[in-house]
């Protein structure tokens, strides 16, 4: 099994900019257990290329919100 075909690999692309790994880790954990957060950067500014790559070890299947 190649690595971008594990079940819990998730790309998100058009992410803020000023989006960082400890919110991604945040918003996406109520899914799963993150296994790694992968936040790919420009190699000579290191600001943020606005697509993150996260994996979930047991990803969960998010449920609308009710209607009340």
């Amino acid at each position: 099994m190649v690595e971008a075909d594990l079940p819990g690999k998730l790309f998100i692309r058009r992410l803020n900019l000023q989006t960082d790994e400890k919110a991604l880790e945040g918003a996406f954990g109520k899914y799963g257990r993150i296994i790694e957060v992968l936040l790919m950067k420009d190699r000579e500014t290191s600001k943020s290329r606005g697509f993150p790559f996260v994996t979930l070890r047991t990803p969960r299947t998010p449920r609308p919100p009710s209607k009340t």
